[in-house]
């Protein structure tokens, strides 16, 4: 069967003096902005010398969340239930049953990272990874098979537990930390700063670029086509859009890394340690202190492309019915975005003619995405 050339998609960022990044936090002398956690209408953050803050409304207004703690220098911040824990790298574990209003220490672990599941919490140190279950009253070195005892980084899906670490490259557990397991073909550099987790999708962002592993982290790919700067400190996701924090800046990506563009309009260029993504906004906070935002619409510019004449979209404009005629449909998807970046409907292609209803939605401009292993390509839609 013939196989679709199907154009990774460039994404553009809007060049308006409207469409560029906001600041939230003015720089403050030597403090650096290490993490963010989000839960429901609250945007903590945690930092490097002023401690936690909370925002309400969206980073307009910012108040100190710090009392009880026993270190103001927060690595890291995770979230589940009415539990929030923040972790220091100048030593002190503290958990928040109220919103941040005040802490209480459960131990004097010097932390690089947290992360936590249903059952545990998981905490990244310099002497490998320690577990605290909710129900428990301590923590747990668990470190069989972890080579590298430097931890940077966990990420979670499922029953895979991912590290990352410095110098051993990224290991896997799979039965809550009890043992792990090293996971590093292809991946040529062996400090890792950040895994993210995206469907079947896991990103590892290096000093040497973004790798990507498709099994589990059996094995590992560069991609880094366009990233022109390869210190990556963080990785965010939006759908099916990657964010990049790197020390020159934010790149996106709308094809799985297989092609990055700069996101730097209005941001000072400086090293991106952590993102967030709340409501319609993509937060960034900053080594040199400072808290940023954008609204996720204006990262979804779309280049004009030329596509393949066996995908057929019409009629556009459209009121109810969109027809969709693809002749090599097979294993491949199809997403409805608006301009905020929310994904509206997701299905696979079933046959060559595809009939959608959007009547239902409001008037305006949505963007439907087909995809496949080969690529993506994206239609502009507008809805009468």
């Amino acid at each position: 069967m013939k196989t679709l050339l199907l154009i990774c998609l460039s994404w553009l960022v809007l060049s308006t003096t409207s469409a560029q990044w906001q600041q939230l936090r003015n720089n403050t002398d030597g403090d650096k902005i290490t993490s963010f956690a989000v839960r429901d209408t609250n945007l903590f953050t945690g930092s490097s010398i002023e401690g936690i803050m909370l925002s309400t409304n969206n980073g307009s207004t910012w108040s100190y969340k710090r009392d009880g703690l026993v270190n103001h220098s927060t690595s890291s911040i995770t979230i589940t239930g009415n539990n929030i824990f923040a972790g220091s790298s100048q030593g002190g574990l503290s958990v928040s049953t109220n919103n941040g209003s005040s802490w209480i220490t459960i131990a004097s672990l010097i932390t690089n990272c947290l992360a936590s599941n249903s059952t545990n919490i998981f905490a990244g140190t310099k002497v490998g990874v320690y577990t605290y279950t909710n129900n428990g009253t301590s923590w747990l070195r668990t470190n069989i098979g972890l080579a590298s005892s430097i931890v940077n980084t966990i990420a979670i899906s499922g029953i895979n537990i991912f590290a990352g670490t410095a110098g051993g490259g990224v290991f896997l557990s799979t039965n809550n930390g009890s043992s792990w397991s090293a996971m590093n073909n292809g991946l040529t550099h062996d400090t890792i700063n950040c895994v993210a987790i995206n469907n079947n999708n896991i990103f590892a962002g290096t000093n040497g670029g973004v790798f990507l592993s498709t099994n589990n982290g059996s094995s590992w790919t560069a991609v880094n086509n366009g990233l022109t700067n390869h210190s990556v400190r963080s990785i965010a996701f939006s759908g099916n859009n990657i964010f990049a924090g790197t020390s020159g800046g934010v790149f996106l990506s709308g094809c799985n890394g297989g092609k990055w563009d700069p996101a730097n309009v209005g941001l000072t260029i400086a090293q991106v340690n952590c993102f967030a993504t709340k409501d319609a906004f993509l937060f960034a906070g900053l080594d040199d202190g400072t808290i940023w935002k954008r609204p996720l619409s204006q990262l979804m510019g779309i280049e004009e492309l030329k596509i393949d004449q066996n995908i057929k979209i019409y009629p556009n404009p459209v009121a109810d019915n969109l027809v969709i005629e693809f002749s090599d449909f097979r294993n491949s998807k199809v997403e409805l975005i608006n301009m905020e970046g929310k994904l509206l409907k997701n299905f696979s292609l079933q046959s060559t003619e595809t009939t959608l209803n959007i009547g239902s939605l409001e008037s305006g401009i949505y963007f439907l995405k087909i995809y496949n292993e080969a690529g993506v390509v994206v239609r502009k839609l507008i809805k009468q």
